[in-house]
């Protein structure tokens, strides 16, 4: 990617309503300093790919290889935003799993999110595994409040 389009991508934070919450676009692809994550999610993305691979019927080791099948890709893409979202897991370590650059991790939750807002068959199924990964004492990260 070309400097100027990321500095344009950069400039173009986008706000997503899920959940009857709002997240920015930049919390969840950049600004990780700004996340309290409790130290129990950290390296602990086995449980969020077991259950995203049960959910789809799908094995973990087609999701990590290299094929670009729809049935393969979409569930790859939701474990990529929720690694995201509940582990302190970089773009680089999320894309290194699936031997993808972060430029595709930043890809696939850009993706996750936009459907979100214009499916809604997926904006369930991405709510309920979210669900699942909540009620396994995963939490959310709290956006810290810097003056």
């Amino acid at each position: 990617m070309k400097i100027t389009a990321m500095s344009r991508s950069i400039k173009k934070i986008k706000t997503f309503k899920i959940k009857d919450e709002r997240i920015s676009y930049m919390a969840l692809v950049g600004l990780k300093g700004k996340y309290n994550f409790p130290q129990s999610q950290i390296g602990q993305p086995g449980y969020i790919e077991s259950l995203v691979c049960k959910y789809f019927d799908v094995d973990l080791q087609e999701i990590r290889g290299f094929r670009r099948y729809r049935q393969l890709v979409i569930p790859r893409q939701i474990i990529m935003f929720l690694l995201r979202r509940y582990t302190k897991m970089s773009l680089k370590g999320i894309g290194k799993l699936y031997h993808k650059d972060h430029a595709t991790v930043i890809h696939s939750i850009t993706t996750v999110l936009n459907l979100l807002e214009t499916d809604a068959d997926y904006r369930k199924e991405v709510l309920y595994l979210e669900a699942q990964v909540e009620e396994s004492n995963y939490e959310k990260p709290q956006l810290i409040r810097t003056p």
